[in-house]
């Protein structure tokens, strides 16, 4: 009989006769009754839901998960009311969502005995030399006593006569169990299946040595371990253990707290999402750019900086990588990460510099060409548009699917930090000539945004005589410009016709004087800033390719992390490739045709019968370069009606696009890897005289360093050895006091960061 929603004469019983004690409750709103051999499922007192005979285990089954699946109630209250284990209900769940009614069956045992695993020997050998009782270890394995018990054996464990002739019961009772019939398939899964959705009563480790975590790695293979928490153990001279001074500013960052969010989880494991994230970070700022580079450092040291025995290994940390781009949360990641980023600066976000990074591809798929400027060509590349801070500090990056110009991926960049930074916020976009296009200009000035650029094309030059010297002051560096200020210039056209609206757009535009007397002019819509402050911004753009270099070098910003490629959207198009054919034939004929014209024109002057002052003279001197020049004319106008007939841009059903969530997620890390290090150069600034330029070596130099670390009172202490000067050790010194200021927790831990530097050893 197939259960199903039933009316309530269908019934073989009345409300009349069910009494309180046939009633079982599964929640306030769901209760049951069992009599005359039918189940019968109630919502409220009066809706019958479920019919279900008492001997048919598959339907009964398939009650408890539907009501699961309707959300009528949770797991553990339906195991509590039909009398199963939770790990049951959510086993029967899974099979039924794959196989439907008939993976609700119970499945017939292969016959095999439980086979107790290495690591679970390893737990059963510590668990037994603390004085456990075989039934506390099964407990906690989840598995049969006689298991236990037989494993002890193989290991050549034995219990004292004393305790087991005490219990002669257990003893029988034991024998009695290993000679019942093995237990099926069904059931050892049962006893080894733990709950997910119920809070775990066991705490979040169970380990208690530090450099021996065997036991946590067990647990997460039975799915009670979401994340290993950190425990430190006392260590003399650890290898590069000034990361700790990141911690602070990685606790402020606020990206646990964003990748929690997003993601939730992603255990059952050892190397959870808290850690997974922590050791991204680490790595990345101890300049370990890939996960490959790993096999070149000892996990054992490296572990000691998370608090766990060991590091992941490379494997690990790229499957780990591969669950979260699995999620497909790249870009939210990217912007919840730049909102935390603007919260916490939102003084440096006024200006927002913006600029295309353009990574070459060496692979097999068929990805789109952009221009690689490094080497001067166009070859297949990914194009990533990234936003900077007027300090030169990453905010957003987005990658576009066929290297689309700045002039397309602007608009929707700004427009996502528009929804970041509010309507009412005035920013000021910074860009290259490659964003020139005044339509967008008149688009950008209507949704609130100015712009400062390059001018592009011809420009009348100024006489010498009318630029002036400005002086600017900023950060403590003068600045001197020979300039001339143009408070409005025509820069084109909107690309409105006349009587639709402003046909021009009209800009502000700043001329600057070089010394070997070139001019650059610059234009902004910026009329409240001082000429020589527009020039600043704009010639400021450097930070941002420096960011790009630096990247490249310390970060590994260009290194592919996924491979694999996948078709773009069907709604992306791209230009016609058959035009920049035509268009390259058009270039060689034209040129043809010029090199014609000239020789033409040379021969005229050579010749004496071009001379006579007739068309017949000069048809006959030039005969035959005027029919090649003839044919060149009538090969250009044809290959311009060819191109008049093509379409402009067309679908791009055979480009692909690279995967690109891990590359997002990485780059969100590394992004934010460096944001840190800057705030940790700004806190260095007031204490060392070259921080502009040395600041980020001293830190790369800093964190690299050995130290001493100690968990003593509740405080994770972390002591530095000396740098290599006494300036730099009284620098990291200071910084060190700062960070203690902050008054942060390591991640995972209630320990408080302590960071102290040694006091150099003076020599006698």
């Amino acid at each position: 009989m197939s259960c199903s929603m039933i009316a309530t004469a269908q019934l073989p019983l009345n409300h009349a006769n069910v009494k309180a004690v046939d009633v079982v409750s599964i929640n306030s709103r769901i209760w049951f009754t069992d009599k005359d051999g039918f189940r019968v499922v109630y919502q409220g007192w009066d809706t019958p839901l479920y019919l279900v005979s008492l001997d048919d285990d598959v339907q009964l089954r398939y009650v408890a998960v539907c009501l699961r699946l309707a959300g009528l109630a949770r797991q553990h209250e339906i195991a509590a009311a039909f009398g199963h284990s939770v790990e049951s209900q959510q086993r029967w769940e899974r099979r039924y969502e794959a196989e439907g009614l008939e993976g609700l069956r119970r499945k017939k045992g292969s016959g095999r005995p439980f086979k107790v695993t290495v690591t679970a020997q390893a737990c059963i050998r510590k668990w037994f030399q603390e004085g456990e009782t075989n039934c506390e270890i099964a407990r906690r394995l989840g598995v049969r006593e006689g298991s236990v018990r037989n494993a002890l054996k193989r290991m050549g464990l034995h219990r004292p006569k004393a305790e087991t002739s005490s219990l002669p019961f257990v003893e029988s009772a034991a024998e009695t169990n290993d000679t019942a019939e093995t237990p099926t398939d069904d059931v050892l899964i049962e006893e080894l299946e733990p709950a997910r959705e119920e809070p775990a009563a066991d705490p979040p480790t169970r380990s208690r040595d530090p450099l021996d975590r065997t036991l946590d790695r067990f647990c997460a293979r039975l799915g009670v371990l979401d994340d290993a928490a950190p425990i430190f153990a006392d260590a003399e001279r650890l290898p590069r253990a000034g990361i700790f001074l990141i911690v602070p500013l990685l606790v402020q960052s606020g990206i646990l707290e964003t990748f929690t969010r997003l993601y939730c989880s992603i255990g059952p494991a050892f190397y959870g999402l808290r850690t997974t994230v922590v050791c991204l970070v680490m790595l990345a700022l101890l300049r370990i750019k890939r996960p490959e580079n790993l096999k070149e450092h000892s996990p054992e040291d490296l572990g000691r900086l998370l608090g766990l025995d060991r590091a992941p290994e490379v494997k690990t940390l790229r499957r780990k990588l591969d669950v979260l781009a699995g999620r497909g949360k790249g870009l939210d990641l990217m912007r919840a990460l730049a909102e935390n980023r603007i919260r916490d600066h939102d003084e440096a976000i006024a200006v927002l510099y913006v600029d295309g990074h353009v990574k070459e591809y060496h692979g097999q798929a068929n990805v789109s060409k952009g221009y690689v400027t490094r080497r001067r060509l166009a070859a297949p590349a990914v194009t990533d548009t990234w936003v900077n801070d007027v300090n030169g500090d990453p905010v957003f990056v987005v990658t576009s699917e066929l290297n689309a110009g700045l002039t397309r991926t602007l608009e929707p960049v700004l427009s996502d930090i528009r929804q970041l930074v509010g309507a009412e916020r005035q920013i000021t976009a910074v860009f290259d000539r490659g964003g020139w296009s005044t339509k967008l200009f008149h688009r950008l000035d209507e949704s609130g945004f100015d712009i400062i650029t390059y001018r592009k094309g011809h420009d009348p030059r100024i006489p010498r005589g009318q630029f002036e010297e400005r002086t600017l002051v900023e950060g403590g560096i003068e600045y001197t410009y020979c300039l001339h200020d143009r408070p409005r210039v025509r820069a084109g056209k909107t690309g409105k016709r006349k009587g639709q609206g402003r046909e021009y757009v009209w800009m502000r535009q700043v001329t600057l004087l070089c010394e070997d007397d070139h001019q650059i002019p610059v234009i902004t819509t910026r009329k409240d800033l001082p000429a020589e402050q527009v020039l600043h911004l704009m010639f400021s753009r450097w930070r941002q390719e420096n960011f790009f270099k630096y990247m490249r070098e310390e970060f590994a910003l260009d290194a592919l992390l996924e491979y694999g490629a996948e078709p773009v959207t069907e709604q992306t198009d791209r230009p016609n490739p058959e035009i920049r054919k035509i268009d390259k034939k058009l270039r060689a004929k034209r040129a043809a045709l010029a090199d014609v014209e000239r020789a033409i024109g040379q021969e005229i002057q050579a010749n004496e019968e071009s001379k006579r002052r007739s068309v017949r003279g000069f048809k006959i001197a030039n005969a035959a370069l005027r029919q090649e020049a003839e044919q060149c004319e009538k090969k250009v106008a044809q290959l311009e009606a060819r191109k008049a007939r093509l379409p402009k841009r067309v679908p791009t059903s055979d480009i692909e696009s690279l995967k690109k969530d891990r590359k997002m997620i990485a780059n969100a890390i590394k992004m934010s890897a460096y944001q840190m290090e800057s705030d940790l150069v700004r806190m260095l600034a007031e204490d060392y005289a070259r921080c502009d330029e040395e600041g980020r070596t001293l830190l790369h130099a800093a964190f690299q360093s050995c130290g001493d670390i100690e968990v003593k009172d509740g405080e994770l202490r972390v002591t530095l050895v000396p740098q290599s000067s006494p300036h730099r050790t009284r620098a990291v010194a200071k910084l060190c006091e700062k960070l203690n200021a902050m008054a942060v927790t390591f991640p995972g831990t209630d320990l408080r960061l302590s960071l102290a530097v040694a006091e150099p050893v003076k020599m006698s």
